[in-house]
């Protein structure tokens, strides 16, 4: 009998990486990929770009509808391709009390170096987590320990299905994220930089590869935005420069470089053999997700921007970090072999968190947002009112009692 595996994803990067797994799977998995309703739950347009041919469309279900079929034993495995507090919500209601639970599967649709205990956290029901590289898995074996009861697999961020190398011609592709840099002059500098370039190599097309238009939403919430400080911040952008969506493999088939922070995209791009420049202006560190390229050779400044200067990895580096031959990619055997077997994820009472009322709502309405029910949301609404008025109310008379006892000082 076929394993049969649920793949749920929420948001557009995660739908992304959960057809990269889906397509994987040997003929013989009984698979089918869903969207779950959530507080990033991607457009039609971000659906398709995300998907890019690769998968039928999927459909867009209820989280109730992903709990009901977690319960009901019709699948072997659930991948979670969630953000971690939807993957908590989804955990905590659909497994209580489940004699046998379908095997809980999870993975980061990126970069995970250095994997966080946050991340393992969010992620505490899982049975297998699948990484990208085998740096990945001995730093994140070593975060949790010997006897955590959890399997890593491996798997490859992409799979590219031609090399077609760098295009002398093509476009400068920058890639933008929503968590760095950090900072709004940062950002500004960044784009200041991408400018001076641009302006610099008039013939030279530069796009800035967009996700997400303003107001859809995305895995992280983006806080100033290129293309609004594009509008809103002195920076001027020559006719080469243009904003454009579609999907990234489409722009590396004409593409001379590309250019990120640390986004994942630089990995699509060098196993497809376009040379990159990952940015240090901002930082070489966890925060900047950047930590993994330190000795890859592809690092550089906008200075090298500048110049037009891209690099593809050094050949040890790419060995233990991405590039790994695909044979030894096993995430899908581990997977199998755990549902096959009755063992179960053995974790320690500190590794599940637990949440006072408060934080539980708080967390749903990170992972749900307007997908909740009206009932719930408006039950949280009022629990935020009623927390706010009663932090006003103790900071007034906070401020009574310590205004009295000033008195009460200089009165004696």
């Amino acid at each position: 009998m076929p394993l049969r595996l649920l793949i749920v994803a929420d948001s557009d990067s995660y739908l992304k990486w959960a057809v990269s797994r889906a397509v994987d799977l040997p003929r013989d998995v009984d698979a089918r990929v869903v969207v779950v309703e959530n507080a990033v739950t991607p457009s039609e347009l971000q659906v398709k770009e995300a998907v890019n041919g690769r998968w039928p469309t999927p459909p867009s279900v209820s989280a109730r509808h992903v709990v009901r079929q977690m319960r009901a034993g019709k699948y072997d495995a659930v991948l979670l391709a969630c953000r971690g507090p939807l993957i908590d919500l989804l955990c905590r209601r659909a497994l209580e009390g489940l004699v046998k639970p379908p095997v809980i599967v999870v993975g980061i649709p990126g970069i995970w170096y250095p994997p966080t205990q946050l991340g393992v956290q969010w992620r505490a029901h899982a049975d297998v987590y699948v990484v990208h590289s085998k740096r990945e898995r001995a730093a994140l074996k070593d975060l949790v320990g010997p006897g955590a009861g959890i399997d890593v697999g491996l798997a490859s961020l992409d799979r590219p299905l031609e090399v077609h190398g760098a295009d002398p011609e093509g476009s400068v592709i920058f890639a933008p994220q929503a968590l760095v840099p950090r900072t709004k002059v940062e950002r500004v500098e960044l784009l200041r930089g991408i400018a001076l370039a641009a302006r610099s190599h008039p013939s030279v097309s530069f796009v800035i590869k967009l996700r997400g238009n303003l107001g859809e939403a995305q895995t992280h919430a983006e806080v100033n935005a290129f293309q609004d400080l594009a509008q809103t911040t002195p920076v001027e952008l020559p006719p080469n420069v243009s904003f454009e969506r579609g999907s990234l493999a489409t722009h590396l088939s004409s593409c001379r470089g590309f250019l990120t922070v640390s986004s994942t995209g630089a990995i699509e791009a060098v196993a497809v053999g376009v040379p990159a420049l990952m940015l240090t202006d901002f930082g070489v560190d966890a925060a900047n997700i950047n930590e993994v390229f330190a000795d890859s050779g592809m690092t550089g400044t906008l200075d090298n921007l500048a110049r037009l200067e891209f690099r593809l990895p050094h050949p040890e580096w790419s060995a233990d970090n991405y590039f790994h031959p695909e044979v030894d990619n096993d995430w899908f055997d581990v997977v199998r072999e755990r549902a096959a077997s009755s063992r179960r994820t053995i974790l320690e009472g500190a590794s599940i968190p637990s949440y006072t009322r408060t934080a539980r709502l708080r967390q749903r309405a990170v992972a749900l947002g307007s997908a909740d029910s009206k009932p719930v949301r408006l039950s949280m609404a009022f629990a935020a009112a009623a927390l706010k008025w009663r932090r006003r109310a103790v900071r007034l008379v906070s401020r009574r009692m310590a205004k009295r006892s000033a008195e009460g000082d200089r009165g004696a």
